[in-house]
């Protein structure tokens, strides 16, 4: 079990000093020197249960998502602290919080790509959704591994870092909750189409389903990765997590079965849904199934052969606005060399390698230090060949 965190020191740590302003908040950074921030609201982005997120721009052009939480409407079976505690301890990227006497702050890392459900109108390709199912059950695992259950994994919570290569991060850690040796997770915050049978009630032991933990976020992983690989989702309805429970798995993971062209995605999918906590495999155990051990996952995550097909279309692009632009110099050079009032003076700047070009417009110079003699050879060829040169 993993030892308890120090929280009223992690939480006081991360607090930032906020003066509000009209549409903005201004935050006194005091380490290693004393300066000042300007956050602007922007948009709102996301809402939630009892919180709403907003979009903010602050200095040299960087933005976050900050979650507003109503401190009237915080459910008392959520700890604030909680939370806090366990984002600065997991995420990469935890960027503070601040309180005033209505709501509390939580600054965040922005993902502009948003998260999984907005790529789920289309089916994802087989080798993506491998990857997808490693990261997470990665995530889970160093989760797990602190004594940490998430309880609350749904595709809202998935947020894409990168396209190519295909990142993502589990975020929305409000109701994740420290484990230890009498913990049970039975705060009733979660969402039903995800939920495992132990929280929803479905089992007939009370007392095992009252016990479980880590075993929730495995389950609600396969519901997942049933929708990432079929396009539905598996429980629309309460009831039907009873149906499955009772002799309705085999016909309910049916579109699974006809959506995958091999038998490992269909075991893998099926052996994360077990109805018994007991019988659900640990992130490390679900980690090692063949089905996420083959090459074609190392390709989707370097991009799809090198830097992947995206990154080449941009770079191809690129190269296209370049040439444009490189052409469309080229014309004005010519013209102005055909008026008879372009001319090039180059030589040394001082004792640098640097060269110096001018352009010389009648009583108009503009004078362009190159940094590298490339620089200086191309401006020199082109202005030459448009008008007198003098050294």
């Amino acid at each position: 079990m993993a030892k308890e965190l120090p929280r009223v020191d992690l939480i006081k740590h991360y607090r930032l000093e906020t003066f509000f302003r009209e549409g903005s908040v201004s935050h006194t950074i005091r380490s290693p020197f004393t300066y000042e921030e300007e956050w602007r609201c922007a948009e709102v982005i996301g809402r939630g249960g009892f919180s709403v997120v907003h979009l903010e721009h602050g200095p040299n052009n960087r933005v976050r998502a900050v979650k507003v939480i109503d401190k009237a409407a915080f459910l008392p079976a959520l700890d604030f602290t909680r939370e806090l505690t366990i984002m600065s301890f997991l995420t990469e990227v935890f960027l503070g919080w601040f309180e005033d006497s209505e709501n509390l702050y939580i600054s965040m890392e922005y993902f502009e790509k948003g998260d999984l459900r907005r790529y789920l109108s289309e089916r994802v390709s087989v080798p993506t959704a491998k990857l997808l199912a490693r990261q997470l059950l990665e995530g889970l695992n160093v989760m797990h591994r602190n004594g940490i259950a998430h309880r609350d994994i749904k595709p809202e919570n998935i947020f894409v870092v990168s396209l190519s290569p295909f990142r993502v991060k589990l975020g929305d850690f409000g109701v994740s909750k420290f484990i230890n040796e009498h913990t049970t997770l039975r705060t009733r915050v979660f969402t039903r189409s995800y939920s495992a049978p132990e929280i929803l009630g479905a089992l007939e032991s009370s007392l095992e389903a009252s016990e479980y933990t880590r075993a929730v976020d495995i389950w609600s992983l396969g519901c997942v990765m049933f929708e990432v690989l079929t396009g539905s989702v598996l429980f629309k309805m309460e009831c039907f997590v009873w149906h499955f429970c009772y002799g309705k798995a085999e016909i309910m993971l049916g579109p699974l079965r006809e959506a995958m062209s091999d038998e490992g995605g269909f075991e893998f999918v099926g052996g994360l849904l077990p109805p018994e906590p007991m019988g659900r495999p640990s992130a490390v155990e679900a980690l090692r199934d063949p089905w996420l051990k083959v090459p074609e996952i190392r390709r989707v995550e370097e991009g799809g052969g090198g830097r992947g097909y995206a990154k080449m279309a941009q770079d191809l692009a690129t190269c296209r606005l370049w040439v444009r632009v490189f052409y469309f110099l080229m014309a004005a050079l010519r013209a102005v060399g055909k008026s008879g009032v372009g001319k090039y003076v180059g030589g040394r700047s001082g004792g640098s390698a640097a060269r110096i070009v001018r352009f010389d417009f009648g009583n108009y110079g503009m004078l362009y230090r190159c940094r590298n003699s490339w620089g200086a050879v191309i401006y020199g060829y082109v202005l030459r060949s448009l008008g007198p040169a003098t050294d």
